[in-house]
């Protein structure tokens, strides 16, 4: 997991969220630490596809559950 995949998430994490950056950690869970509803978490997974140029289906989009979760992914998708 990179700093740099990992920052970004945060990031992304935090404005959908509005939480801080210093609040989110590799291990926090969107749904249970964050309570991301189903709109939450598609807004997020459009950020996370635009800011890395990337496509996440459906049925990956649903086993992300957690930032490290979305890091591994991105890092294996680019």
């Amino acid at each position: 997991m990179t700093d740099t995949t990992l920052d970004k998430v945060t990031a992304l994490v935090a404005t959908a969220t509005g939480k801080l950056t210093t609040e989110i950690k590799p291990d926090t869970n969107l749904i249970d630490d964050l309570t991301l509803d189903e709109i939450d978490r598609i807004e997020l997974i459009y950020a996370l596809e635009n800011e890395f140029r990337i496509q996440i289906d459906e049925t990956s989009a649903e086993t992300l559950e957690t930032v490290a979760d979305i890091v591994r992914y991105i890092e294996a998708c680019i």
